[in-house]
């Protein structure tokens, strides 16, 4: 399956997503940008898919909360958030494609 050309926008958060997985700390800066992108992703993709396929508006809704940058979830290693964040990246690509 291909993305559509107007959702490839999508792969700017995605994009995010793997840089957390370099070998090196990245600064608080970067994680709070990563925190709005991917939480303003999963919100608009939401509320597109909510009409069409419920559960995935519904997984995506889930996915905003967590990466919410207004009150954020605290996990303090980089490997409590790597099973969140290649999720996250499944989830997202799997909305833009449907």
């Amino acid at each position: 399956m291909r993305i559509a050309a107007n959702r490839r926008w999508v792969l700017v958060p995605v994009a995010l997503l793997l840089l957390t997985f370099l070998p090196f700390k990245l600064p608080y800066a970067f994680y709070a940008a990563l925190r709005l992108a991917v939480s303003g992703a999963a919100l608009i993709l939401a509320l597109q898919r909510w009409g069409r396929a419920r559960m995935l508006a519904i997984a995506l809704a889930v996915l905003a909360v967590l990466f919410n940058p207004i009150l954020p979830l605290k996990l303090y290693s980089a490997a409590a958030w790597a099973p969140l964040n290649v999720g996250a990246i499944i989830l997202l690509l799997i909305a833009a494609m449907r």
